[in-house]
């Protein structure tokens, strides 16, 4: 019965999503063709301290609300 739910919550989460517009600077850089291929490795990059800031911040969420 659970799964069934689930099916029902991702078929409405994607009537949700399809229904929404992308916001006016994301639809601007699509347009241009200015989206990064790999964003990620853009992160590394440009910003590695803040990633490793950001990713510490997460973990020690988890590791002091246990």
């Amino acid at each position: 019965m659970p799964f069934l739910l689930s099916a029902v919550l991702v078929l409405f989460g994607l009537v949700v999503r399809h229904g929404v517009k992308e916001t006016p600077v994301f639809a601007e850089l699509e347009e241009y063709g200015e989206r990064q291929k790999r964003p990620l490795v853009a992160i590394l990059r440009r910003q590695p301290l803040a990633l490793i800031r950001v990713l510490g911040i997460t973990v020690s969420g988890f590791v002091l609300g246990t």
